[in-house]
């Protein structure tokens, strides 16, 4: 008895290669974010309580410019890479799908977008005090906030990312014939 496979259709092999770069490119924002968050709480704690500063808030603090540049990099990364990313699912689902615009829209996409540009227009339009004493406090109350809402909206991203790459795969095997599960079919009945 032997195991017959369905040959599996499936988008081009640079596309998920660029799958891949841009998840793990938005990763990379994440892990920038996280670390910012992370830093902010810390200094917060520090201004507020005088507690002292664990030695990994130390290094970063002391190598904040190549972070913020490498941070910088990353978003700058997964921004320009999700455009082309996909464009390049729009021009692979054409044809395969009746409404390619439709296959790869998704909620977390324009809530993702919500979260990227709410934190660059309160640090844009928001202003604190900076005779008040507690400048420095909500200065890092303020940079955690926007931060952890960053790296919220690249959780968003990320899950936008994998239901539309199914979408992309399913719009494959459908269109080519294939059943989009299972990959393996029970051997023929006697």
């Amino acid at each position: 008895m032997t195991d017959s496979f369905l040959p599996v259709a499936r988008p081009p092999r640079k596309w998920e290669l660029g799958t891949l770069a841009l998840v793990l490119t938005a990763v990379a924002a994440f892990l920038y974010d996280a670390a910012a968050a992370t830093n902010a709480l810390f200094i917060r704690a520090y201004l507020l309580d005088g507690d002292p500063l664990p030695s990994a808030v130390r290094w970063l603090l002391g190598h904040s410019d190549p972070l913020d540049f490498a941070g910088f990099v990353a978003i700058l990364g997964y921004l320009l890479g999700f455009v082309g990313w996909r464009t390049r699912a729009v021009d692979h689902v054409r044809g395969r799908v009746p409404d390619p615009s439709k296959a790869i829209w998704h909620w977390t996409i324009p809530a993702w977008i919500v979260m990227l540009l709410a934190p660059l227009a309160v640090q844009e339009f928001g202003s604190l005090e900076t005779r008040d004493p507690g400048f420095a406090v909500r200065t890092q109350e303020l940079d955690l906030a926007l931060n952890g809402m960053r790296g919220a909206g690249v959780i968003l991203l990320l899950l936008g990312i994998w239901t539309i790459r199914r979408r992309v795969h399913r719009a494959f095997a459908v269109s080519d014939g294939v059943t989009w599960s299972p990959v393996m079919r029970a051997p023929e009945a006697p």
